[in-house]
């Protein structure tokens, strides 16, 4: 199932970047996914600055996307 996440799923969607992301932690030129925080993602979801989706299996979060609306 895919839902629209709301500012409370911002944990979900840090857990779900971090496991994504942390295996470039040490390279030349790590993501910078690795420095957002859960309150980060949630003001960012809180003023509308970007939306997510979030992908479930069995109620566990196994993919997310971030966007912003344009128009």
């Amino acid at each position: 199932m895919i839902t629209l996440a709301k500012p409370a799923d911002a944990s979900e969607i840090h857990r779900v970047m971090i496991a994504a992301f942390e295996e470039y932690r040490n390279t030349a030129v790590p993501s910078s996914a690795l420095d957002e925080t859960i309150d980060s993602i949630r003001s960012f979801l809180e003023e509308g600055k970007e939306r997510a989706l979030l992908f479930w299996i069995n109620n566990i979060a196994l993919g997310t996307v971030r966007f912003k609306e344009e128009g």
